[in-house]
């Protein structure tokens, strides 16, 4: 059985409520994710790319911090500085180690 985890969800940051935000698009185009809700991301990981209509790579989004995938975008269409998705940052890495996903 996984034991149960409690994470610290509050983020005193700065402009962190606005989770809208995160990770924004550096170019119009088609957002591709690259991985799963939920899924552990590491600091400076793909997490999506944003292709032309033809599917030639125009960007790369990595991940600004280590945490959970916690939502995405729907619609593929995007415009620089429309937000591609955001990450729950975990404050305690020993907590994955629980989960083996460290």
């Amino acid at each position: 059985a996984v034991p149960k985890v409690q994470w610290l969800v509050e983020d005193p940051r700065d402009q962190s409520g606005f989770m809208q935000m995160q990770h924004p698009a550096a170019v119009d185009g088609f957002f591709e994710p690259l991985v799963s809700l939920g899924e552990l991301c590491e600091q400076g990981q793909p997490i999506g790319q944003i292709t032309d209509a033809c599917g030639t790579l125009l960007a790369s989004v990595p991940a600004g911090e280590r945490g959970l995938m916690l939502f995405q975008r729907a619609v593929p269409g995007v415009k620089a500085g429309e937000s591609t998705g955001g990450i729950l940052p975990l404050a305690y890495a020993q907590e994955l180690d629980h989960l083996g996903l460290s």
